[in-house]
């Protein structure tokens, strides 16, 4: 079936609300391309998406052991920083020298990037934080609904010891083991799934050691996946508007 433009986001479910942010984004943004329909894999490729990039493949150069280029500036201390990128992470971020420099301890670190403000979309952008280095690096996917986890983040999360009852947080479910264990007593196959969602030893035993015991466990709802796609929708809708 052929469409134009329009015509394939609306195939895809979305509508002038949700396309501007007024509403939720249609379901398929939280389908990874096997689960879409004929139809909407139909509709995708008329806007020049398929399986790679509609599952959000990370195109860019990457010679590290993470799964996304690693931001090493977010790890350089508040003084250190260019000016540049301190005067960003301030003004459009709402950084300050505690919440930088005490990494995963920012309130919004705590969401995924598709769910931040146009402007906090665009302070990340500038500073080099995209859709795929923010989840991973800064959230660990830890915002995702359960059923958006798919292929190697479904494997490292399970392999973490996290079931869908304990990640949502069910009566009677509690975290995972690994939750207090530090990196050195990790297995080595939970140190490469931790890897796989952009821990390494000093983020890992930082979030350790802030995290409640497990008598003292409070639930902390897991914010709505937002789609990995939003660069790319950026653009379009730019186009579109000219």
């Amino acid at each position: 079936m052929e469409y134009n433009v329009s015509e394939a986001y609306e195939a895809l479910g979305w509508n002038e609300s949700s396309w501007n942010g007024d509403a939720a984004y249609p379901p398929s943004e939280a389908k990874w391309w096997d689960q879409l329909s004929d139809e909407e894999q139909s509709a995708a490729n008329q806007v020049c998406y398929f399986l790679d990039n509609w599952d959000g493949i990370d195109m860019n150069p990457n010679d590290g052991i993470f799964p996304h280029p690693k931001p090493d500036f977010r790890y350089v201390p508040w003084e250190e920083l260019s000016d540049d990128i301190r005067d960003t992470a301030e003004t459009a971020l709402g950084y300050d020298e505690s919440t930088w420099d005490n990494i995963g301890t920012y309130y919004l670190e705590r969401n995924v990037f598709g769910n931040l403000n146009s402007t906090e979309r665009e302070g990340a952008l500038e500073i080099g934080l995209y859709s795929h280095t923010w989840d991973c690096f800064l959230n660990h996917y830890s915002a995702y609904f359960w059923s958006t986890f798919h292929g190697e983040l479904l494997l490292a999360v399970e392999t973490l010891g996290w079931t869908e009852a304990s990640w949502n947080e069910d009566v009677g479910s509690s975290p995972p083991a690994t939750q207090y264990t530090l990196w050195d007593d990790l297995s080595q196959d939970e140190k490469d799934a931790a890897t796989r969602l952009c821990y390494f030893k000093e983020t890992w035993d930082s979030s350790r050691s802030s995290a409640p015991q497990p008598s003292s466990q409070t639930n902390s709802a897991h914010g709505e996946i937002s789609s990995v796609k939003y660069m790319f929708l950026a653009i379009v809708w730019a186009f579109l508007s000219i």
